[in-house]
């Protein structure tokens, strides 16, 4: 990935500040992401985003193509993640 230009740093910082996207504790997800991290064996730094997905009805949005695969290869995950193609 190339270095940004200043103009373009401090645009794309405007936008994730007023991005709808919330903060949110994680303490308590954390032993649920380890057994989903044991279940589809892929790190649990990644797995607590699946956690929180699975608990909140809803799905995450990565790039990382390893972790698709991983999650898409569980039928009751597979719903739970999507692809962020074109980056």
């Amino acid at each position: 990935m190339g270095k940004l230009a200043e103009g373009d740093a401090a645009l794309l910082l405007r936008e994730l500040a007023t991005a709808p996207v919330n903060s949110m504790q994680v303490n308590d997800d954390v032993s649920a992401a380890l057994e989903l991290a044991m279940r589809i064996d892929h790190p649990s730094y990644d797995c607590l985003y699946l956690a929180l997905a699975v608990k909140h009805d809803t799905h995450v949005v990565t790039a990382d193509r390893r972790f698709v695969a991983a999650v898409a290869r569980d039928k009751a995950l597979k719903s739970r993640i999507r692809l962020l193609e074109g980056v």
